[in-house]
């Protein structure tokens, strides 16, 4: 069964969330790594992922590096919202955002979209459709101290970007 929701129910949901918690979703954003034609991302991408709820990012790097004096970086541009650490805010927009860990044994789906139409990964690489940065070598978690081996990644997407998201076993569609 599928629950419709609209963003602000997602929002009081999720952030009552307050242990570890497995998380399915697919959303629908600008590829970061695209190239931009008038000020506009030319590439999109709709992901579905499984990813970790209430995962402390600064303790991960702690224990992953045996290093206990590791301080996270404030984050920018977005805040959290009060008494939650699953929603984020937008400073600029006041938006809400999912704040969710993806492990590399997470299972990561990604469609890529060009004017409307689906693109393989490797036609828009094709078309130059990616920027030169998108291929530069990044840098793991923790500034770069976290082994490769055990690095993972935070995800912020928009929740007006969301489509779905499964969690405890219940499947939201967010309308």
């Amino acid at each position: 069964m599928t629950n419709k929701v609209t963003i602000a129910q997602f929002v009081d949901g999720v952030k009552a969330i307050k242990r570890s918690t497995i998380i399915s979703l697919a959303y629908r954003v600008d590829e970061s790594g695209s190239r931009q034609k008038g000020g506009k991302k030319v590439l999109q991408k709709e992901v579905i992922l499984t990813a970790f709820l209430n995962h402390d990012y600064q303790k991960k790097v702690q224990k992953r590096t045996e290093d206990p004096t590791f301080q996270a970086e404030a984050m920018k541009g977005k805040s959290r919202l009060e008494n939650s650490s699953t929603i984020l805010v937008s400073e600029k927009t006041g938006a809400p955002m999912l704040y969710a860990t993806v492990e590399q044994s997470c299972n990561v789906q990604t469609t890529y979209f060009h004017e409307g139409r689906e693109i393989s990964k490797q036609d828009a690489i094709k078309a130059d459709l990616f920027s030169p940065s998108y291929f530069e070598p990044k840098q793991t978690k923790g500034r770069g101290t976290v082994s490769e081996e055990e690095d993972f990644y935070l995800i912020s997407p928009y929740i007006e970007r969301v489509l779905w998201a499964t969690i405890e076993g219940v499947k939201y569609e967010l309308v």
